[in-house]
């Protein structure tokens, strides 16, 4: 079984206001910065 590496940092978004160019540039910049994981929750619970 392979593991993820999530790495020891990561972060923890809400992108639901966010538009799509707005989540994109906010993932890019997460990547630029280095973090290997972004978690981003269900809060509002749309399907």
């Amino acid at each position: 079984m392979t593991r993820l590496n999530l790495g020891r940092i990561g972060v923890w978004g809400h992108l639901d206001s966010l538009s799509a160019a707005e989540a994109s540039a906010y993932v890019r910049r997460v990547d630029e910065l280095g973090y290997g994981t972004l978690w981003v929750p269900e809060t509002v619970g749309r399907e």
